[in-house]
């Protein structure tokens, strides 16, 4: 090899250093082999850009001794407070909502602990676990509080799958009801989201597919399914029963008047 193809090796080399090496320090490489497990159908998650990522922050493992979370769509792993920095390469305070499990049975002053110790936790997620909002606690303090695991929810962990059978394909906006972490919502909502109505943790929306893959990596939203429709079977009654009618009627009395409401 002439000394000229060498230099031009030898700096070839060091470009492609420079581009690996930001990535090599971004990823982290401990931890368990990702799991990409899933009940959702994979088209319909592409399409919505909410593929599982591996992020094993977010639980995409076979669970360990720090525990699980019966979601929805899967079963998802914890990550115990000691091993978080390593294996999801987040260092510092953990803060906004995350999945904290602790031993079975939940032991009863666990989630009064810690509130006290500025952890708020809403939904109960099954078998030991609840989702909280984290106030700026570093890994060590949660373990001290009685923490054995901890995820983020994943973009399709929020997500009923009729949801996205309902927008995939179509520009119209859909009717979906949904849970939030909380009882407040975001700042600000993407656009293609349309709050309709807003009652504590539960809220109505009108949402199209655009607003939807942006939506659901929102960390403030828990849940969000298709809005039930409601539909009157009197109808249906009247055939079954052979009647020209069906109602509910009572007879109140007050003094010497007769009231009927149906």
């Amino acid at each position: 090899m002439t000394r000229r193809a060498a230099h031009a090796l030898f700096f070839s080399a060091l470009m492609l250093v420079q581009i690996t090496a930001p990535l090599a320090a971004a990823t982290p490489t401990n931890g368990p082999e990702r799991v990409l497990d899933t009940d959702v159908d994979f088209t319909l998650l592409n399409a919505f850009g909410m593929q599982p990522s591996g992020d094993l922050a977010e639980g995409w493992f076979v669970p360990t001794e720090a525990g699980q979370v019966n979601l929805a769509h899967r079963t998802s792993a914890l990550v115990a407070p000691l091993d978080w920095a390593a294996w999801t390469g987040e260092h510092g305070p953990v803060e906004g909502w995350y999945v904290l499990g602790t031993t079975w049975p939940v032991p009863t002053s666990w989630v009064s602990d810690l509130s006290e110790a500025g952890i708020e936790c809403g939904s109960f997620l099954p078998p030991a676990a609840f989702h909280c909002d984290v106030n700026g606690h570093l890994p060590n303090d949660l373990e001290a509080l009685g923490v054995t695991g901890m995820q983020r929810l994943a973009p399709s962990d929020r997500i009923r799958e009729g949801l996205l059978e309902s927008l995939y394909g179509q520009d119209e906006p859909v009717l979906a009801s949904g849970m939030l972490a909380g009882e407040v919502l975001p700042e600000t909502l993407p656009h293609g989201v349309e709050v309709l109505s807003h009652s504590g943790k539960f809220a109505d929306f009108l949402l199209t597919g655009e607003g939807l893959s942006t939506f659901a990596h929102e960390p403030a939203l828990e849940w969000l399914e298709p809005r039930p429709w409601f539909v009157n079977f009197n109808d249906e009654a009247r055939h079954i029963m052979n009647v020209t009618g069906v109602s509910s009627s009572s007879v109140v009395t007050v003094g010497s008047t007769t009231s009927v409401s149906s």
